[in-house]
């Protein structure tokens, strides 16, 4: 069994930046190794890397929108993921100077 947790932090500031709520989620996921799989932790990091946030961020999406709204502020949706089809190197060099990847 592999578990993989992901945690994401949502704040909500007014205009003039003043926090009105912050909420944080964390979402477990768990697989079955099958037998056949390179189970390396090289790999297997590869594989957390390329795949699980993708598989998680509807969840995580889901709950933002539903909690933000019965805290009744506006719904907050978050935007869709994109697969990046550059290399890493490629998307690293090309991020602005203290950007979030």
């Amino acid at each position: 069994m592999l578990l993989v947790r992901v945690e994401h932090t949502l704040s909500c500031r007014t205009q003039g930046e003043t926090e009105i709520v912050s909420i944080t989620a964390a979402h477990i996921a768990a697989f079955r190794v099958i037998e056949d799989l390179d189970t390396t932790r090289g790999a297997v990091s590869a594989w957390i890397d390329a795949n699980v946030y993708f598989q998680l961020y509807p969840y995580v999406r889901q709950f933002f929108t539903e909690m933000t709204t019965m805290l009744g502020l506006p719904p907050v949706t978050l935007d869709y993921l994109h697969r990046d089809l550059r290399s890493p190197t490629d998307a690293e060099a090309s991020q602005p100077t203290g950007a979030i990847s």
